[in-house]
């Protein structure tokens, strides 16, 4: 994109956290003024067949996608 004249930027983030969301939004306000849009990149990864994922892990999946 920079190379066609674009302007990128990234922001780290947890996203199961609204605070970090709404720093996250701020951020890009502040640098483009106009958002345009946004690529949400989050992901988990666990190394276990589906029927042994625990609890936990089937929620954290949830709130990634």
């Amino acid at each position: 994109m920079k190379q066609k004249g674009g302007s990128v930027a990234y922001f780290q983030m947890d996203v199961r956290n609204p605070e970090d969301a709404d720093h996250m939004v701020k951020f890009a306000v502040d640098t483009f003024g106009d958002v345009d849009a946004l690529i949400n990149n989050a992901a988990g990864n666990f190394l276990v067949p589906a029927e042994k994922l625990s609890p936990n892990g089937w929620k954290l999946s949830l709130i990634l996608c």
